[in-house]
């Protein structure tokens, strides 16, 4: 109880806690946003009155302008009657008054007629040239008007200075609507007594930048140079838009301190009310709960130590639901008697549905390996049918024959499956680990592990096990799986292949159980995160997983090492965090010395004896394609729908097939039925099965005397001629027995055919 009560209280602290904490991020991530959000504000506001005052600057310059153009004397200056124009009216006084650097004057074909403008040290000269051609530009919009209405004011940028420049047409103040006599420009230079008057006005030192980098930047801005110091931005822009320099005014970031401010003050309030909550919520839990469930708990250890005699009372005080805990209790007590009575009921009950749901399972497998093996046959004639069409350095080849592996490896899976229900030991064969490993590799997903890399090493050339091939290339192919998920299917899984011998004094403690002798040892190692030591020893429980949602159900290794048992093996693993985790197989080495005979090559006819085939099976699919195949190799083929129409055509056709290709199961009369009806009539024609149910019933297994071969579908096309082939030749043989006898005046009647 004392553990609940802690655990209960940790609880609490925790979830105040995590809420406290989740709520100081919240409000401290609001409260900055927000206090951001001002300060951009006010940057943006601080530099739209910075540009603000830069265009009264030039709204003041262009009403100067138009008033001096639009003067008797201008226009007299430029029809050649007042010379002295310029020097009277801007002069080094004047200039200052009307905020101007200068006046340029041009005549009605956009020539300069004069100009003049401040220098450096405040002395009247002639205008920098670099200014005369930017105040070009401006001049033949102004005289295109021909009722001197156009005025353009703008920007310009020349050097690393800013010029504020006007142009207005040249005519007499009366003469409106009249053709411009020529173009008056007035311009004024962005100088360091514009930045201090722009920063009086602001209250905010203001300076020009030309930086490119800034020039790309937005058109009001906020430029954070540390934590005490910003700038706010804005572009200023030239008559076709585009930036040409950008006003600065430096800003201090008291908004930001204020926003910090506020966000420590919320988080301490926060955490304090936090605490304080905490701290009533442990009391009145406490106090409300768990005192009572520690009263509770004693009177059950009481309960445990006398004995759970039924109608032992546990106090039930109060309306709530600990009071309705503690009725529940008492009724259990009063009701373990019968349970325990009924128990066993149960168990049998249980035993039956077990039973029942093994039967259903049997059935459902048996009712898909028909149409399933069906499915696979057809396939795998019909591919090879494309193989044969196909030449032997076509593209498609090698794509085919991995079509084929797959509907092998399919088939293997369906037999596995089979033997599952019926609780069958593995079919063990002698083959060669490092082949099946090869097998293996070409089964693993590439697109599951695109970034993996495999690197195999192998300490020894006697690599011979007993082993069932599906089973352990089902382990093969697992293994890889894990290795790639482990690594995220990036990284490299190392493959080791030896031989180990273990003795009675040396044998590690994963595979103390097994025998000593000779072993072949492979190790399957990836580059991942490694194990928690915590998780090595549940690795092989059913349904436990280290991996994520969706990635594995925790099956593979339990099946895994049962595989690995029946095979008279183990498996064993190791595991370090942050360098990788090694599972190593451990099979016994196979003492017969002799290798296994080779597949047999590609079966030809090669006989000048006629070959046919009465080839009865209810699938269309399956008739057509191993029809066609047959009859590439020089089978005359006769198809029949299903048992009934072959048995017809034998009775009315009489002795006319070499052979009779028959599948099992049939509408009307199954295979079964009609080779037994074969076998009663005079020099029948052996009959070879071909099923996808061979095994799955005793009745069939008994039924093999009437076949001279039984086939599993889906089969290897080289195995079915080779089972024609032999069928016709024991009919042949025969033959020629019965023409020796007769010739010697006895007549033997048909022998059984072996298969």
């Amino acid at each position: 109880m004392r553990s609940l009560q802690h655990k209960a209280w940790a609880l609490v602290v925790v979830t105040v806690a995590v809420l406290t904490s989740l709520v100081v991020w919240f409000s401290s991530q609001s409260t900055a946003a927000s206090f951001s959000a001002l300060e951009h504000e006010s940057a943006e506001q601080d530099g739209e009155r910075a540009r603000q005052l830069l265009l009264q600057d030039l709204t003041s310059l262009s009403g100067h302008n138009r008033e001096y153009a639009y003067w008797a004397d201008t226009v007299n200056f430029l029809a050649g009657e007042n010379l002295s124009y310029l020097e009277d009216n801007f002069t080094k006084d004047n200039l200052p008054t009307l905020k101007a650097s200068g006046v340029l004057v041009f005549d009605d074909q956009g020539k300069l007629a004069g100009g003049i403008g401040l220098t450096e040290d405040v002395a009247i000269g002639r205008p920098d040239p670099a200014v005369v051609r930017a105040a070009e530009l401006l001049v033949p919009q102004v005289l295109a008007d021909m009722r001197s209405e156009t005025v353009v004011d703008g920007f310009k940028r020349v050097g690393d200075a800013l010029y504020l420049m006007t142009a207005a047409p040249v005519r007499k103040q009366a003469a409106v609507g009249t053709q411009p006599k020529g173009a008056q420009v007035m311009f004024r230079r962005f100088g360091s007594m514009d930045r201090e008057r722009f920063s009086k006005v602001l209250l905010k030192p203001v300076n020009l930048s030309f930086d490119p980098v800034a020039l790309n930047g937005p058109d009001l801005g906020l430029r954070v140079l540390s934590e005490s110091r910003a700038e706010a931005t804005a572009l200023v822009r030239d008559l076709q838009n585009q930036p040409v320099a950008q006003l600065v005014v430096s800003m201090g970031r008291s908004l930001h301190r204020q926003g910090r401010s506020l966000v420590w003050t919320s988080a301490l309030q926060v955490a304090v009310a936090g605490l304080v909550m905490g701290i009533a919520l442990v009391l009145l839990l406490d106090r409300l709960m768990l005192r009572r469930l520690k009263r509770m708990q004693g009177q059950l250890a009481e309960i445990g130590t006398r004995g759970a005699a039924p109608g032992t009372p546990i106090e039930e005080k109060g309306q709530d639901e600990l009071s309705d805990l503690a009725r529940g209790l008492n009724r259990v007590l009063v009701l373990s008697r019968q349970v325990a009575e009924e128990r066993e009921a149960h168990a049998v009950q249980v035993g039956l549905l077990q039973t029942e749901q093994t039967d259903a399972l049997r059935q459902f497998v048996r009712g898909i390996a028909h149409d399933f093996n069906n499915s696979l046959a057809a396939i795998t004639g019909w591919l090879r049918l494309a193989m044969e069409d196909l030449e032997k350095d076509h593209a498609s080849q090698e794509a085919v024959q991995h079509a084929q592996k797959a509907t092998r490896f399919a088939a293997d899976l369906m037999r596995q499956l089979q033997a599952y229900t019926q609780q069958t030991a593995p079919k063990l064969q002698r083959l060669s680990l490092a082949d099946l490993l090869e097998s293996a590799r070409s089964l693993f997903d590439p697109k599951r592990a695109a970034g993996c890399k495999i690197e195999v090493e192998s300490l020894t050339d006697n690599t011979w096990v007993q082993a069932d091939p599906t089973q352990l290339q089902q382990v093969l192919v697992n293994l890889l799986v894990n290795a790639s998920d482990a690594m995220g299917g990036v990284g490299t899984i190392h493959l080791h292949m030896n031989t180990v011998e273990f003795t009675d004094e040396l044998r590690p403690g994963a595979v103390a159980h097994l025998p000593a002798g000779r072993y072949v040892s492979l190790s399957v190692r990836d580059e991942g995160k490694g194990v928690a030591p915590a998780h090595i020893a549940r690795l092989f429980d059913p349904y436990f997983t280290t991996k994520t949602m969706g990635r594995g159900t925790g099956l593979g290794l339990a099946v895994t090492k049962a595989i690995m048992t029946n095979h008279g093996g183990a498996i064993a693993v190791e595991s370090k965090l942050n360098v990788g985790t090694t599972f190593t197989l451990y099979l016994p080495l196979s003492s017969d010395l002799v290798r296994p005979v080779q597949a047999a090559a590609p079966v030809a006819l090669g006989s000048d004896t006629e070959r046919s085939v009465l080839f009865a099976d209810d699938d269309v699919l399956v008739r057509q394609a191993w029809s066609g195949l047959l009859e590439r190799e020089g089978w005359q083929v006769t198809q029949a729908n299903d048992g009934e129409e072959a048995w017809a055509l034998l009775q009315a056709q009489g002795h006319r097939w070499s052979v009779v290709l028959t599948d099992l199961s049939m509408p009307r009369l199954n295979g079964h039925d009609l080779a037994k009806r074969i076998s009663e009539t005079p020099h029948p024609p052996p009959v070879v099965l071909m099923s996808g149910h061979v095994g799955l019933d005793e009745d069939h297994a008994q039924s093999a005397q009437y076949f001279a071969a039984v086939l599993h579908k889906p089969v290897d096309p080289d195995e079915l001629l080779l089972a024609l082939n032999v069928a016709c030749c024991r009919v042949d043989l025969l033959n020629k027995a019965r023409s020796v006898d007769s010739a010697n005046g006895t007549l033997s009647r048909s022998l059984p055919v072996a298969h």
